[in-house]
């Protein structure tokens, strides 16, 4: 099946709701409740485990690739007190990847 401008939308809107459910759960509930009872290093270190574990499912490079970028994304969040950098960062890395995919394939399809 070709993906279509409806498809491209489909996909990304349903990113969007993954993604924000996703960080609420790690970053708005986890980190946030975890930071109210502990200091920085420890809320920081318990989400990350957490946060890498969930990614090991899909492949050794993503669950290593995921302790760098959850401390990134848990600092934001620290940092401005809410979980948007999170959400934000998340849906643009996701999207990203799709669409240079999509970009590629596409673009391999036509040779």
């Amino acid at each position: 099946e070709q993906w279509n401008g409806k498809l491209v939308l489909l996909s990304a809107l349903s990113w969007i709701a993954y993604l924000f459910a996703y960080e609420f759960l790690f970053r708005g509930c986890m980190f946030f409740l975890l930071l109210s009872k502990y200091n920085l290093p420890l809320a920081l270190t318990v989400n990350i485990v957490v946060y890498s574990f969930a990614h090991f499912p899909k492949n050794l490079r993503e669950t290593m690739a995921a302790i760098p970028f959850g401390a990134v994304l848990c600092w934001a969040c620290s940092f401005t007190g809410n979980i948007w950098p999170a959400v934000i960062a998340h849906i643009v890395l996701a999207l990203s990847n799709e669409w240079i995919a999509l970009h590629a394939v596409t673009k391999h399809q036509q040779l």
